[in-house]
């Protein structure tokens, strides 16, 4: 693979071959954590793990043209892979000899993620989302879906209210929303303006279905899962395509398959 990569590098004959390049450098990263996942080794949630796959993330970052580094979709790619490296994190078992730094320090890396992933899509402007290809669509939901488990996670070393006081959901979801209707707005095809009409409406369901746990993590201790029903739907397996519950209905609604 690395040759091929070194090969496509130096001859450029595309335009889009320098950018391709990098994108694939930075998913291999990603694969390495999927395969652990996939496989059902534990393993990938230790801090060797998660170190060596962060390290091999930031080896990447520094070897990469400066001119690319401010590019949004390598910006997306490189948030995202730092979910893919830290999100595991979010649904492994609470030690219970006590805090876990390790553990701590990798939630604020995928919150650190999702915000940064979500910052960036907010800045494409919106008359450009009909040429979003689905992989960048699938990791708009990774970061939204992480960052609702982020703010009502229940988790005595964790505190759901500062998150949502540094990085309000319902924010980000407004914003969403508005630059949803404004693409709807530009399309001039009944068809391309009805997926982002779509867009709207499922943020809308999206606030109904999470605010209430939004609302709860803000106001009371943590929640126990069973007492947080809302959180445990939402769950999904991190590296998956396919996204379970409602973000799953969410994909297929938004793209017109239902």
């Amino acid at each position: 693979m690395e040759e091929s990569l070194e090969i496509l590098a130096s001859t450029k004959e595309c335009p889009g071959d320098e950018l391709l390049v990098w994108l694939v450098r930075i998913q291999l990263v990603v694969d390495k954590s999927y395969h652990l996942r996939r496989d059902g080794d534990n393993s990938h949630t230790s801090p060797l793990v998660t170190d060596f796959l962060q390290s091999q993330l930031e080896s990447v970052r520094r070897q990469m043209p400066s001119h690319l580094k401010n590019n949004n979709v390598i910006c997306m790619y490189l948030s995202n892979a730092e979910l893919a490296i830290h999100e595991a994190l979010i649904k492994a078992p609470i030690p219970t000899n006590g805090p876990d730094p390790h553990g701590v320090k990798s939630l604020h890396m995928s919150l650190l993620a999702a915000k940064s992933w979500l910052d960036v899509w907010l800045c494409v402007p919106p008359e450009h989302y009909l040429g979003v290809s689905f992989t960048i669509l699938s990791m708009f939901c990774r970061a939204l879906v992480d960052l609702f488990m982020l703010s009502t996670l229940d988790d005595p070393t964790w505190d759901r209210k500062a998150v949502q006081d540094s990085v309000n959901l319902f924010h980000y979801l407004d914003l969403l929303q508005t630059n949803f209707k404004r693409s709807a707005d530009h399309r001039t095809q009944e068809a391309e303006a009805d997926i982002f009409a779509k867009g709207v409406n499922m943020i809308s369901t999206i606030k109904e279905r999470w605010g209430p746990s939004l609302i709860e993590a803000q106001q009371y201790p943590p929640a126990t899962e069973v007492a947080n029903p809302t959180l445990q739907a939402t769950l999904y397996s991190p590296g998956d395509s396919k996204l379970d519950g409602m973000d799953d209905a969410w994909m297929m609604e938004l793209f017109g398959f239902i």
